[in-house]
């Protein structure tokens, strides 16, 4: 018996054996610390950003009560009870606000302009002249009771109150923005009794001042 190929012809082909792929390696330690650091540095960057460059985000809001009077001078002042709260990280500041007030079933409306302003600390009470400009720093509350006045013109061509609903919207304007930006109207009502009261004629310890929840 002759093997294939002992006879000096061909012999036949084979098939190329299949060369195994080596296991990779596993990534060296350097890699991952490459990695670990890559990602601490770039937290360490953005809780930088957040806590000290983020752009200042000021929200305000009235407070739930109010109070309405006519003052010695026959002028209309409303006490709002205010919050400046800067959601973002760089200071503001809030330039000038204003106070709308419009008697709904007639239409009329008067402006009103911050006059001065007071702070509840504690059992005693703060007062003070020009509320606004009001500095907000980043990530900080400013609460402050604003006393919104009109001018005595504008009082007169309001009118004496008179029961009924009005609608109040406050305006503020801050110094990093070009809009004048206004919050969503607010409504309370008067009634007879109120108007009354705030009809009685001014006694020793000054005008009536009749207080009203704010309804949102």
């Amino acid at each position: 018996m002759t093997l294939p190929g002992s006879d000096g012809g061909p012999s036949p082909q084979t098939a190329p054996r299949k060369q195994l792929r080596p296991f990779a390696k596993p990534p060296s330690t350097a890699v991952y610390s490459i990695i670990v650091s890559t990602a601490a540095l770039l937290g360490t960057l953005f809780n930088f950003w957040y806590s000290n460059w983020r752009s200042a985000d000021i929200e305000v809001q009235e407070g739930k009560t109010a109070s309405i009077a006519h003052n010695l001078n026959g002028a209309l002042d409303i006490y709002v009870p205010v919050v400046f709260w800067n959601h973002g990280a760089r200071p503001d500041v809030v330039t000038d606000t204003e106070l709308s007030l419009k008697y709904l079933p007639t239409g009329r409306e008067i402006p009103l302009k911050p006059f001065s302003y007071y702070i509840n600390e504690g059992s005693s009470t703060k007062f003070g002249d020009d509320p606004v400009p009001e500095i907000v720093a980043g990530q900080q509350i400013v609460r402050r009771n604003i006393v919104f006045q009109s001018t005595l013109s504008d009082a007169a061509r309001f009118g004496d109150l008179k029961a009924g609903t009005y609608e109040m919207v406050l305006s503020y304007h801050l110094m990093n923005s070009e809009r004048i930006h206004r919050l969503s109207s607010t409504h309370f009502k008067l009634g007879d009794d109120a108007v009354d009261y705030l009809s009685q004629p001014y006694g020793s310890r000054g005008a009536a001042v009749w207080p009203f929840w704010i309804d949102r």
